[in-house]
């Protein structure tokens, strides 16, 4: 699988509009829907920040989207893989299916545990679904 796309998440900081991070993905790709987030502690807004070192804690990512009916969808929590070929603070995740469903925006949620129930640490990001061409024969 390929890599569509690779952002930075601060966990302990945000932009200072309050956008989060944002990237674009088309409806139904699902062919290449592997995405990359090189996590970073930022100690204050701004300033300077240092890799987020992963040696045996848990990661997860989740999604809130819109789903076709209108609702608001609440994935559960998958498994994140560590990327340590790359770095000590690099994970990798594939979109879901049903996320790349509907187009427009949706919230995810990358969470690191100590543990199965003891969490260290989140970042929120944010990303696009565009629509795709839809073309009857």
């Amino acid at each position: 699988m390929a890599v569509t796309n690779i952002f930075n998440l601060y966990i302990n900081g945000k932009e200072l509009n309050g956008n989060y991070y944002a990237f674009r993905v088309n409806q139904e790709d699902y062919a290449t829907r592997t995405i990359q987030a090189n996590l970073y502690i930022t100690y204050q807004t701004g300033t300077s920040s240092n890799s987020y070192t992963l040696t045996d804690e848990t990661v997860t990512v989740l999604y809130s989207y819109t789903d076709s009916n209108g609702d608001v969808t609440v994935t559960s929590e998958d498994s994140c893989t560590k990327a340590t070929s790359i770095g000590s603070n690099v994970v990798t995740f594939v979109l879901p299916d049903d996320v790349l469903d509907n187009a427009g925006e949706v919230l995810g949620q990358i969470k690191i545990y100590e543990d199965v129930s003891d969490i260290l640490n989140s970042a929120r990001f944010r990303f696009y679904v565009d629509e795709s061409i839809v073309w009857n024969i």
